[in-house]
């Protein structure tokens, strides 16, 4: 098995470009991620045997994914965004993979304090099987009241939402984004970051996989053209009736299709089956 040690690339910013849904599905960066770090490499349990990639900043740098990680999040209305994989399939991860906006500064002291033993998403995200609102949070342990308080102070956002998400293989990350909103306009806004964050975060897990680790993870998920036929029309806001109604089927033969894709997809509910179906490009997008 090989071992991964952590992976940090750390930019400003650039200005947003707005990407729609189409696009991030079609997935980005064939090319490998070059920042400062370590090498990275696929263990012998992962297909043929394909070169390491080695992550050194004596290299002509390669951003397509970290700068589109930002402009999407921009394009969102997020602050900052982080991408933290930890569970490879095939690979021993002594480190998680992270991809982050949020500056050295920041990390450096982070690990100074040791917050990733009370960062949401190192801790309560990793275990969800839905967003979750950092807001919503109990706050009680002094460390992880610390941790919110520095956060703010740092300027890397007063709000925040997070989402796992789990591959077929095994594979799993989470992904966060960040926003300065006022806690009445978060009330407006979390609900598009979170709709955003259900789209570009399968997407950018598979990327990472095929780019970094040269795994190809999403094509391991097949559905059959019945599953693709029900979850695009559910992806379209039709209901298990007019589904049916569509295709010559009860309402139940189409739930147990969409079930049975969603089980595929390990997605937690119909609305997340069919938004990981869309950003992995199984099902054509709502128009």
């Amino acid at each position: 098995m090989t071992h991964v040690r952590e992976v940090l690339l750390v930019s400003r910013p650039p200005a947003a470009t707005l990407l729609t849904a189409l696009q991030i599905g079609q997935g980005v960066g064939a090319g490998p991620i070059v920042g400062a770090g370590p090498t990275i490499g696929t263990g012998s349990s992962v297909g043929p045997q394909p070169s390491a990639v080695k992550l050194t900043s004596d290299q002509d740098p390669n951003r397509d994914l970290q700068r589109w990680l930002h402009e999407q999040a921009r394009a969102l209305g997020a602050r900052h965004v982080s991408f933290v994989m930890r569970h490879v399939p095939g690979i021993v991860v002594d480190d998680p993979l992270v991809i982050e906006t949020y500056g050295p500064a920041w990390r450096e002291h982070a690990l100074q304090e040791k917050f990733d033993q009370v960062d949401p998403a190192r801790t309560v995200a990793d275990r969800a099987m839905e967003p979750i609102d950092w807001a919503e949070l109990p706050r009680t342990r002094p460390r992880l009241r610390k941790f919110f308080r520095h956060f703010m102070e740092n300027d890397l956002g007063r709000n925040a939402v997070s989402s796992v998400y789990r591959g077929p293989l095994g594979d799993r990350s989470v992904m966060t984004l960040t926003s300065d909103s006022t806690e009445r306009r978060w009330l407006t806004q979390k609900p598009d970051l979170m709709s955003g964050l259900l789209l570009l975060h399968p997407a950018m897990h598979r990327t990472v996989l095929r780019s970094v680790f040269r795994i190809e993870g999403a094509d391991a998920i097949k559905l059959t053209p019945r599953e693709r036929e029900c979850l695009g029309l559910a992806a379209h806001g039709q209901t298990s009736k007019q589904i049916g109604e569509n295709l010559g089927l009860t309402a139940a033969t189409v739930n147990f299709f969409i079930d049975a894709a969603a089980v595929k997809l390990s997605a937690s509910n119909r609305a997340h089956a069919a938004a990981k179906a869309v950003a992995l490009g199984l099902v054509p997008p709502p128009r």
